[in-house]
This record gives structure tokens, C-alpha cells and sequence, in this order.
């Protein structure tokens, strides 16, 4: 059964949220490490918003409360998968396949950055899910310690002892593979 909405309501909701999609879909993927998973959890945090009739616009700081809502969504995908057991669809060989085709440089420096890329993600996703979330969101996603304070609810000792912590295994994990002289983790 398709529901059908005020006109204006779902002008305004994708005037706002359009601007932050790529951002939504970035993190989404950094927290989980592949491609579909990563639209469908946006996906599902889209609908439910719609769908809850949340006005947005009254809310403060809608980027933070979308972070805080994408997170809490992770975590239940986590809970979910947990709790099912999952089969590769053959995720990774269309994502091979669809960087292949990308027309910048040459092949091999498409293919070393690929592999760079791999290897980095790899690195993430051995981390544990609160180290994971603390490095993608303060270090790639440049959120300040004391945003995901008030964004995570998590004091800011537990998050700096998270960040901590990820860095070092990631520095070690990084350093533990083949070519590691080629990648440089800073801070």
C-alpha cells in the first residue's frame, strides 16, 4: 500500500536532506564496510524518518542528530547480522569490477590505490565496533571529541581511550602487511 504525503512535506524533507546524503552514505559506509549495506542502512533511516512524519527543521543540529540516528541504525544491523547468519552476495567483485572501469590515471595507479584503499578498509573493519566508529567519525570525518560526546552520549576519557586504542591496532595491523613501508598512518 503506497501512502501518499503532503506535497510540501516531502519538498521540504529532501531540501533539507539532500545536501547531506553524501555524507550519510559515506559514514554509513565507513561503519560498515559495504557498498549495499551502507545504502540500504541509509535507506532504512530515510523511510523511518518519512515515514515517522520527525520534522527535522525544528531540531537544532539536524547533521548530528542524523549521525547519532545513522549510528544507533548501525548497531541494530549489527545486532541483526549477529543473529543471522549472512552469505557474500559477491559484493567484493563488483566493487573490483566497478572500480576497474574508472577512467582516472592509469591502471596501475588505479589498481595501487584500490589496493591501498582495501587494505586500509581491511585494517578498519578489524577493529572493534567502538573503536571503528570513534576513528571513522573523528578522524576521517573530522567531528570534534567533544561533538561525539554529545552526539554518542559517551564521555569524552572513553573516547579519547577508543581513539587511542583503534590507532594503535591499526598502526600494527597496517604495519603487519605486505608493502607497509607504502602506507603511512599519521597522528
Amino acid at each position: 500500500m503506497l501512502m501518499k504525503f503532503p506535497q510540501n512535506r516531502a519538498k521540504q524533507f529532501e531540501q533539507l536532506l539532500r545536501p547531506l546524503l553524501p555524507q550519510l552514505y559515506r559514514q554509513a559506509y565507513r561503519l560498515c564496510g559495504h557498498r549495499s549495506t551502507a545504502e540500504d542502512l541509509v535507506q532504512e533511516l530515510l523511510t523511518r524518518l518519512y515515514a515517522q512524519g520527525i520534522s527535522l527543521a525544528t531540531l537544532e543540529n539536524v547533521k548530528a542528530w542524523l549521525l547519532k540516528a545513522l549510528y544507533h541504525q548501525f548497531i541494530d544491523f549489527i545486532r541483526k547480522q549477529k543473529s543471522e547468519k549472512q552469505v557474500d552476495g559477491g559484493e567484493a567483485a563488483e566493487h573490483v569490477l566497478l572500480n576497474i572501469a574508472c577512467p582516472q590515471g592509469s591502471a596501475e595507479e588505479i589498481t595501487t590505490r584500490w589496493l591501498d584503499q582495501q587494505r586500509i578498509e581491511a585494517a578498519l573493519q578489524s577493529l572493534n565496533t567502538d573503536q571503528r566508529t570513534v576513528i571513522v567519525l573523528h578522524d576521517m570525518e573530522g567531528y570534534t571529541l567533544y561533538e561525539l560526546e554529545a552526539t554518542l552520549e559517551i564521555p569524552v576519557g572513553t573516547l579519547k581511550s577508543r581513539l587511542h586504542r583503534g590507532r594503535r591496532q591499526l598502526r600494527a595491523v597496517l604495519l603487519r602487511e605486505p608493502f607497509a613501508a607504502e602506507i603511512r598512518v599519521t597522528r
